[in-house]
């Protein structure tokens, strides 16, 4: 079995009230990041990838951790440009309880897969 990472990304968090849990809930998206096997480049891996976490962050507001959630990786805050470079913008909004603001992780993932098979395409034979 093949062991390459199939992205890489960085997050950037906004107006994060408990440190604790968004260092819990980074930690266990970046796991599923990393172990999901998701084709960034397939609206239908993607949308997959969305209702994992969204059952996710739907357990945490069953245990009353958080009280409202979204997230999104669609052409709402995605340009076509940047999923035909194979760039994602993934991010996921939640409002723990008992907080005014929200806090925001945005992912920004670079889709592995893609770079590697634009590479494979433009690969050209000289005689």
């Amino acid at each position: 079995m093949n062991d390459q990472p199939t992205a890489e990304f960085k997050v950037e968090k906004r107006s994060v009230n408990s440190r604790s849990l968004c260092e819990q809930i980074q930690k266990d998206v970046e796991g599923f990041i990393g172990n999901a096997g998701v084709l960034w480049s397939s609206d239908v891996h993607r949308e997959g990838f969305l209702d994992t976490i969204g059952e996710y962050l739907e357990n945490l507001l069953i245990a009353g951790t958080i009280e409202q959630w979204n997230c999104l990786c669609d052409l709402r805050n995605n340009t076509i440009h940047q999923m035909d470079q194979g760039v994602y913008i993934f991010e996921i909004n939640y409002r723990q309880k008992h907080c005014l603001n929200t806090t925001r992780l945005i992912y920004t993932v670079k889709d592995l897969l893609i770079s590697s098979l634009k590479e494979l395409l433009d690969f050209q034979v000289t005689p």
